[in-house]
């Protein structure tokens, strides 16, 4: 659906510092490949991803999740890392928006 805003939740241990790395690296990605508008982020650490699962087209994380989540998962490690933050951002299109731009 045309305008319609997706909703990716950035997980880490507590939350706070590598999700908020990975937020800030993987907007600017995005923002970079033409997606700015289109998207919002939020931030939870991970044991509350089960409460979660249900309100996010895409879970983004920086540590192990859960194997029974029904949400697409991409690990986020490379956001903190700074090695291979491209292929993280691609992972995360070809999931939100499967039909290109």
């Amino acid at each position: 659906m045309a305008g319609n805003i997706k909703s990716i939740l950035i997980s880490c241990g507590t939350g706070v510092v590598t999700s908020t790395l990975a937020t800030h690296r993987l907007s600017k990605l995005l923002d970079d490949k033409g997606f700015k508008g289109r998207y919002k982020t939020t931030q939870y650490k991970i044991a509350e991803l089960a409460s979660k699962d249900d309100g996010f087209d895409v879970i983004v994380h920086t540590t192990t999740v859960p194997s029974y989540l029904k949400t697409p998962c991409v690990n986020a490690l490379p956001l903190v890392t700074g090695v291979g933050m491209d292929k993280v951002a691609d992972q995360v299109i070809k999931i939100l928006w499967p039909e290109g731009k």
